[in-house]
């Protein structure tokens, strides 16, 4: 693994955050960062981590997050997508996340898009085709979390499995290890612009079996609804066959009741 691929910036102050990103576009990055600053993220209390995965990849998510979490700082770890740009600012994370902690003061992350059950999605999102989307009434606590925000509780970390690895469901992976341990995830009420809805590729279509042969005898039989796709455990792997089918049909019908 390239070490200089990975830049940590420190906060000169006291760091009240840390933020992660695994970046493969400079312009992108550069634009996110300066986002963030503007929205309150100062040099003063945040410290910056960037993979730089720039021509190749150096880590993938899961190895990036183990680190960012090793090199954190502060109360809380954002982990973002490089496209994403803060709507809502610093003062109006650090209000949410403190009514987080008094109501539950054992929430292990939090991010913006996820299903509390199946055909039950919240989202606090803009993205392409939708602006200010506010479903599911959040603060709502989800099984699944979309990958473009992040945000983990450092007082008692949740890090992905090991031996898992990619790009793909590392959200929804730290949502059920957080369920393995007793504790829960979080949609929340702030509000950014991701600019782009991911790739339905290869590398996810093997995420998809990854995720689900490491989890598989370990959640009993449930259907975990993720923002992509539903994974599929026990006696519901019938239908593996046919997921994205039942997926697609499902959508069709959460849009025309939620949206």
């Amino acid at each position: 693994m390239d070490e200089t691929a990975f830049h940590r910036e420190p906060a000169t102050g006291t760091a009240r955050w840390s933020i992660g990103i695994v970046a493969t576009n400079a312009e992108e990055l550069a634009a996110c960062v300066a986002s963030l600053r503007d929205a309150g993220f100062g040099a003063e209390d945040t410290t910056l981590m960037i993979v730089r995965n720039f021509g190749r990849n150096h880590y993938d998510c899961y190895e990036a997050i183990h680190r960012f979490i090793d090199e954190a700082e502060g109360k809380r770890l954002i982990v973002l997508h490089q496209d994403v740009t803060p709507l809502d600012d610093a003062a109006a994370l650090h209000a949410a996340l403190d009514a987080l902690d008094a109501r539950d003061p054992e929430w292990a992350l939090a991010g913006n898009a996820g299903f509390r059950a199946l055909m039950f999605p919240v989202y606090r999102i803009t993205h392409p085709g939708d602006d200010n989307v506010r479903v599911g009434k959040p603060p709502q606590s989800v099984h699944s979390l979309d990958e473009n925000l992040l945000i983990l509780n450092l007082k008692a970390p949740v890090r992905p499995s090991v031996g898992l690895s990619g790009f793909h469901f590392y959200g929804t992976d730290l949502c059920l290890t957080a369920r393995a341990a007793g504790r829960r995830a979080y949609v929340i009420d702030w509000l950014v612009r991701h600019d782009s809805l991911g790739s339905r590729n290869d590398a996810w279509r093997e995420g998809i079996a990854m995720i689900e042969r490491h989890w598989q005898g370990r959640l009993g039989s449930l259907i975990v609804n993720t923002p992509t796709t539903l994974l599929l455990f026990g006696i519901f792997r019938v239908l593996r066959p046919i997921r994205h089918k039942v997926y697609g049909a499902f959508w069709r019908i959460e849009r025309r009741i939620w949206w």
